[in-house]
């Protein structure tokens, strides 16, 4: 056999060995697992933690969409909205610190969005101060366009002359169409609703104009007069609000709302997807501790096996010239193996290994 051909020394190198890289084996199947463990473990706790970001920034963009929805612009409600995006827009500015350029995007993309919709707010705010304003003036306005025509009306009426106030009650109904366009305007936001408006004003203006040219009397020319003034202050008014209000009807239609239900609909995507990334890195990473557990168990029982045969084939070897020496020095003792032909017949002196001519008779190694 080959394995007699070896040394007793470089047999038992040889069992020890087999059994070293048996466990060398097993040891890098376990860094393998390890290895491959803590990049999975890795994946999840970065997947959590953007994800726990993205939980924590959702709620304040459903208030900022709420308060945005509401249409509201009140104090309380103001501070609310600008007090949530604050708090989320610096969550973000926290995370952008993470590794990943592709989460960085997403929450430097995030940052855009709010700060945009801030810029949008803070404009919708103001117009909306404005637009308060400028309607608290029509409705003066036109409160006191509406008495100086019926007063224009009176005076017209209590004279002879029908063709003066069959002209003061074209006014009357000039201004009050002047003022039924505003009214509507305000309640439709209705885009063409400005040139409405206008036509009416140039109606009224027209029909103020034929009355002072066809009246002498000062008391008519002088409410007149007054009434030009209280028309083109109700226009002006009017001419404001209606920016404001289309404006505003703009950012909150086209602009605000339709931004953050975009935010949160990607808020909502962008955590599901995460959700998705950590089960599957912890699937991943439960397979990778299952397969290495399996083979290990699989190595170790070939170890197992392969170790106790070379130890019995190793023991063997080493066992059966150790007898035979040991049978060979109670022969001698015996007075076995003297003469001349004794070289014939003395065991181990054709071995290939340590024992070989171990405890033999001078005339064992002369025969040779």
């Amino acid at each position: 056999m080959q394995l007699q051909r070896l040394g007793i020394r470089w047999r038992i190198y040889a069992g020890f060995g087999s059994l070293l890289a048996l466990g060398l084996g097993l040891a890098g199947i376990a860094l393998w697992a390890l290895f491959s463990v803590n990049r999975d473990v890795t994946e999840m706790d970065a997947a959590a933690d953007h994800a726990a970001v993205l939980q924590g920034v959702l709620p304040d963009i459903i208030v900022m969409r709420t308060k945005a929805e509401r249409d509201s612009f009140g104090e309380e409600d103001s501070a609310i909205a600008r007090k949530v995006a604050q708090d989320a827009a610096q969550r973000l500015k926290t995370a952008t610190a993470t590794r990943s350029p592709e989460r960085r995007k997403v929450y430097e993309g995030l940052i855009q969005e709010i700060s945009t919709y801030e810029n949008e707010r803070n404009e919708w705010a103001g117009l909306s101060a404005q637009l308060q304003t400028e309607i608290k003036k029509l409705f003066a306005d036109g409160d006191e366009l509406t008495a100086a025509s019926e007063r224009l009306r009176a005076t017209t009426s209590a004279g002879t002359d029908r063709s003066i106030a069959r002209r003061a009650a074209e006014v009357e109904t000039t201004t009050l169409l002047v003022r039924v366009a505003n009214w509507q305007f305000l309640a439709t936001f209705d885009p063409h609703g400005q040139e409405v408006f206008k036509a009416n004003v140039e109606r009224a203006r027209a029909a103020l104009a034929d009355l002072e040219a066809a009246s002498s009397a000062p008391d008519v020319r002088a409410q007149i007069g007054s009434m030009k003034t209280v028309l083109d202050r109700y226009a002006a008014s009017f001419a404001v609000a209606s920016a404001d209000t289309l404006r505003i009807n703009e950012l909150h239609s086209d602009l605000m709302v339709p931004r953050l239900h975009r935010v949160q609909t990607q808020t909502d995507s962008d955590e599901g997807r995460l959700r998705s990334e950590f089960a599957d890195a912890r699937n991943t990473a439960t397979a990778t501790i299952k397969t290495a557990t399996t083979v290990q168990e699989v190595v170790a029982t070939l170890g197992l096996l392969l170790g106790g045969l070379c130890a019995f084939f190793v023991a063997r070897s080493i066992i059966r010239p150790v007898a035979e020496l040991t049978d060979t020095m109670g022969k001698l003792a015996g007075g076995r193996y003297r003469g001349r032909d004794s070289g014939a017949r003395c065991p181990g002196r054709d071995r290939r290994d340590g024992a070989r001519g171990r405890g033999l008779p001078p005339e064992c190694h002369r025969a040779r």
